[in-house]
């Protein structure tokens, strides 16, 4: 997830796309990706946490791993494509306020086991398999429910 600047991401065999701030990307598995900034600079590439970079010019990116801890998550997320990119630009509504939640918990956070960012990221995957369903006839096909309701008398 591009927290600051913008990047082009290539995916071999995939396809090529310009990630903007905001915007989500998750790979189904990993993937030999390359990224390269859209704004060239003389400057050198560095890793830094996420805090320290913020003050500095060029693109920083927010990057984690999801694992799953119940074998049905696995299938329904093998229903993905290998890459999905969430557009910022097309998801007002959630997008930008869970990246800021998100960023917000990494700066402030100097704990590896947050609970808090864990849950924000469970959102953020909930709401991208969302959005996707939206996109997508062919995962919607396989997860559309119909919702009921039933009235258990005693």
């Amino acid at each position: 997830m591009p927290v600051q600047g913008s990047c082009e991401l290539h995916v071999s065999g995939e396809g090529d796309w310009v990630l903007e701030q905001g915007d989500v990307v998750i790979f189904r598995k990993e993937l030999d990706h390359s990224m390269n900034p859209v704004k060239v600079s003389n400057a050198s590439s560095q890793i830094l946490p996420i805090d320290q970079a913020q003050h500095l010019e060029g693109t920083s990116m927010l990057c984690g791993s999801i694992n799953f801890n119940h074998s049905g998550s696995g299938l329904l997320f093998n229903l993905l494509p290998k890459v999905v990119v969430i557009r910022k630009t097309d998801n007002q509504y959630w997008l930008p306020q869970l990246t800021d939640l998100i960023m917000h918990e990494n700066i402030t956070s100097s704990s590896l086991e947050n609970p808090v960012l864990n849950r924000l990221c469970e959102v953020m995957i909930a709401c991208t398999l969302r959005q996707f369903c939206q996109q997508s006839d062919t995962l919607a096909d396989y997860l559309q429910f119909t919702p009921t309701r039933s009235c258990i008398k005693p």
